[in-house]
């Protein structure tokens, strides 16, 4: 695909460990999740940038609790997940 890709999950809670995938020829990816959530994050930009937690990241309260993986993957364009 081509164009911008943004996704907000600030809003979504967890009550078991969930994937999601998003993938991008042409354009940038910037994912946004709570500042609670548990995250591992697997980020790729074949040209650009991927800036992305670090393996698990607990958020502000901890680790404890359901994670959500993201893998998110742009060919030419920056990829990004932030809190």
């Amino acid at each position: 695909s081509v164009g911008s890709i943004k996704l907000d999950l600030t809003e979504v809670t967890l009550d078991e460990d969930k994937r999601v995938v998003v993938e991008n020829g042409m354009g940038e990816i910037k994912i946004r999740v709570p500042e609670t959530m548990n995250v591992r994050a697997e980020c790729s930009a074949d040209i650009g940038d991927a800036s992305c937690p670090d393996g698990l990241s607990g958020g502000s309260d901890g680790t404890a609790g359901p994670v959500l993986t993201i893998i998110a993957r742009a060919k030419v364009g920056d990829v990004e997940v932030t809190r």
